[in-house]
């Protein structure tokens, strides 16, 4: 869906057109009894693979929760 709203999205995020928009991620809760939930696999810092616009101080306040 990001390939349909790639103007719109570059707007809102102020993404250069130099840039490429390879994909979109969405975040929600787990369903701890759906069948992805069983599979584990590594995962790098969140803070190296993602980049905010416009949200200062958001991995800050991650690391201090929980």
């Amino acid at each position: 869906m990001l390939g349909f709203y790639a103007d719109v999205v570059r707007e809102v995020l102020g993404v250069p057109d130099e840039l490429k928009l390879l994909f979109g991620i969405s975040f929600g809760a787990a369903d701890p009894a759906g069948p992805s939930s069983r599979y584990r696999m590594g995962r790098v810092p969140i803070e190296e693979s993602v980049v905010l616009h416009d949200t200062p101080g958001v991995f800050d306040r991650r690391r201090t929760a929980g």
